[in-house]
């Protein structure tokens, strides 16, 4: 049983690092967006994604509320935030910003499904 408990701890904590290495990668994309456009939501996104790769859920949330109150009917910080909230495991909010998200997805775009 240990060993099994073992085994999964550490295929998550590789799921992890795979993921931070992802969420590093946006928050870099993001950042240079941001750079380029002198945007304040494209800033406030950056910022999320920063959060977001340190495992820093909790301001990362707070960012991607900040982003969806300056840009509300922009779906991705809906599911950015859905997606914060899920791995932190507020799973019922999540879900609602996901459906949040989804709504204002265009009908037929590569994510709305």
């Amino acid at each position: 049983v240990f060993h099994k408990k073992l085994r999964k701890e550490r295929k998550r904590k590789g799921d992890v690092g795979a993921t931070q290495q992802w969420n590093r990668d946006a928050a870099e994309e993001q950042a240079r967006r941001a750079a380029q456009s002198g945007d304040k939501w494209d800033e406030i996104m950056a910022e999320g994604a920063r959060c977001a790769s340190k495992l820093d859920w909790r301001r990362a949330a707070i960012a991607l509320r900040e982003a969806i109150a300056l840009r509300p009917d922009t779906p991705q910080a809906y599911l950015n935030l859905g997606a914060m909230l899920a791995i932190s495991g507020h799973c019922v909010e999540a879900a609602q910003r996901f459906l949040e998200g989804k709504e204002r997805l265009p009908v037929g775009s590569e994510f709305w499904g």
